[in-house]
């Protein structure tokens, strides 16, 4: 079972039910017990960015060589003074690595019109956006202005 890490958070509130296990974070695995029935649900806590249901997505992949450093993805929800950039980490779709965990490919999905900041141990961090289904480079400072554009549209 699958539900948004909003809707646990109203359920909590609400005094419907309780974690017994696990962390309230994105990605995780939780237990939460309904107070009613006393019944143990086993959920994944997922962030509302990263349910794809009814969007057009792409998979996007990264080589993983732990000597040259890590490999993430984020998408870019705006600007932030301390950091440059309001960001999310996107969850890993899937993992092709050695048995080491060292080498290898790791897969991410990215969802059509989004701005992403990508770390790539061999090309440094970048940005991207799918259009048209295709990964498009997005230069730094139009991505500084798409960002600055969404915390308007914030407001």
């Amino acid at each position: 079972m699958r539900a948004t890490l909003e809707s646990i958070e109203q359920a909590i509130e609400m005094g419907l039910g309780k974690i017994t296990y696990g962390e309230l974070k994105h990605g995780q695995v939780i237990q939460l017990e309904d107070i009613k029935s006393g019944k143990i649900l086993t959920v994944e806590v997922v962030d509302e960015d990263f349910i794809y249901d009814g969007k057009q997505t792409v998979e996007f992949s990264l080589w993983r060589d732990t000597d040259r450093g890590k490999e993430w993805v984020a998408l870019i929800k705006g600007t932030d003074p301390k950091s440059g950039f309001k960001r999310k980490f996107v969850p890993v779709a899937s993992r092709d690595w050695d048995r080491f965990g060292r080498e290898g490919t790791t897969y991410y999905t990215l969802v059509e019109g989004e701005l992403y900041e990508v770390n790539d141990p061999y090309e440094g961090r970048y940005f991207v956006t799918v259009q048209d289904g295709e990964i498009k480079r997005v230069p730094d400072l139009q991505a500084i202005t798409l960002a600055e554009k969404m915390d308007k549209e914030e407001e």
